[in-house]
């Protein structure tokens, strides 16, 4: 594994901690960090960066390792999101259709 793809793995970590699910999440979490120890939020933001290059880097290299095709892997991937995607909005509007009566 290079070191680019390392900093790319970190930084999908990164990028992955600041979804919009997560963001409300932070302030509680920093909070919570800093009552306990001064570097609790920077021990925090290390090692959840860490944790997650850690996991890409292994993940890819045991896709590498077992042969794992990207194209195909591509493919499929995209297919599972527009599936739970076309669920998501599927179980929308039924509730929504269902609020309305």
């Amino acid at each position: 594994m290079t070191p680019v793809a390392l900093g790319f793995s970190f930084l999908a970590g990164v990028l992955t901690v600041l979804s919009p699910c997560v963001l409300p999440l932070i302030p509680i979490v920093l909070g919570s960090a800093a009552a306990e120890h001064r570097y609790g939020p920077t021990a925090l933001a290390l090692g959840v960066g860490l944790s997650f290059a850690l996991i890409g880097a292994v993940l890819a290299g045991l896709g590498h390792a077992l042969g794992v095709d990207l194209a195909a892997f591509r493919v499929l991937a995209g297919g599972v999101l527009i599936a739970q995607g076309a669920i998501l909005a599927q179980s929308s509007s039924t509730s929504t259709t269902a609020g309305s009566s």
